[in-house]
């Protein structure tokens, strides 16, 4: 309860998971806890940017559950 993406986001950041731009750090992508893919879109002069979208895998979820669990119990 009361955590959000915002707050899930800052936790990861906290933890050293995440790095500042929401990036997993390449130990975590290479370990198979995450995924990151490049999207392509358009702004509206039709100038186009890639962003990078990040993918948590079934193994990230589970490594994130545990580490959250762990914290609540020692808090």
């Amino acid at each position: 309860p009361g955590m959000g993406q915002n707050n899930l986001f800052k936790w990861l950041r906290d933890h050293g998971i995440l790095m500042q731009n929401n990036i997993p750090f390449r130990t975590y992508i290479e370990s198979g806890h995450f995924r990151c893919v490049e999207q392509e879109y358009n702004l509206p002069d039709g100038a186009v940017r890639i962003r990078t979208k990040t993918l948590v895998l079934p193994k990230g979820i589970d490594m994130i559950t545990k580490k959250l669990n762990r914290e609540l119990v020692v808090q």
